[in-house]
């Protein structure tokens, strides 16, 4: 059941429009999405774990674009 939330998470979160925490923002959440992370961070999360690459393409894209 943990497996199938955490999929349907992900499933939802990629619906919606790719959002960054601004960069003066502390961390708002501990989940692995994209609007918990500052563009910075989230580009590092991406370069060192492909699973979240594969899982978030446009969110990584963004991310290392700026």
């Amino acid at each position: 059941m943990p497996t199938l939330l955490v999929v349907i998470g992900l499933v939802l979160a990629q619906t919606e429009p790719v959002r960054f925490l601004p960069d003066e923002a502390q961390v708002a959440c501990r989940a692995i999405l994209p609007q918990c992370f500052r563009r910075a961070d989230w580009a590092e999360l991406c370069a060192s774990q492909p699973e979240i690459r594969v899982s978030f393409p446009d969110a990584c894209r963004m991310a290392e674009g700026h």
